[in-house]
């Protein structure tokens, strides 16, 4: 596993984004990967279309909830609703798997109708199935 940092964003807790997506594609070339997990639904979600091209297939792990996220960004003030589910929705068709390991996450993907596995249970969580490539259709 490699873990690469980037700067906080001011005022949300000490979360993190990688900015200089060049640097990790470069990054993901040089290792050529043969799975791949996102847990970074604003930045890099852009690595599940990644390894769709590559054939490698990529999970995204849901920790936050995005809507709360962005709601704490902007303060509030505008109604981001419609973005947040436009961006979940392109994240579930971007990735072959998206778990989430909290109920709000959970919800989030069901609210725009896209498959997601929930973690958040104490019932320990077993995966649906091996991770693999889906069809390009």
């Amino acid at each position: 596993m490699i873990t690469l940092s980037g700067p906080v964003v001011p005022g949300v807790g000490g979360y993190r984004v990688l900015l200089g997506w060049r640097r990790v594609e470069r990054l993901l070339d040089a290792l050529a990967p043969d799975r791949l997990e996102g847990s970074d639904r604003t930045t890099l979600r852009w690595v599940g279309e990644w390894g769709r091209r590559q054939g490698v297939p990529a999970v995204m792990v849901a920790h936050e909830s995005l809507l709360g996220l962005v709601r704490l960004v902007t303060g509030g003030r505008a109604p981001v609703d419609w973005m947040v589910d436009r961006l979940n929705a392109r994240t579930a068709a971007m990735f072959d798997r998206v778990v989430c390991t909290t109920s709000w996450a959970s919800a989030e993907f069901r609210r725009v109708g896209a498959t997601a596995e929930n973690a958040a249970s104490s019932h320990g969580y077993r995966p649906s199935a091996k991770l693999e490539r889906r069809s390009s259709s």
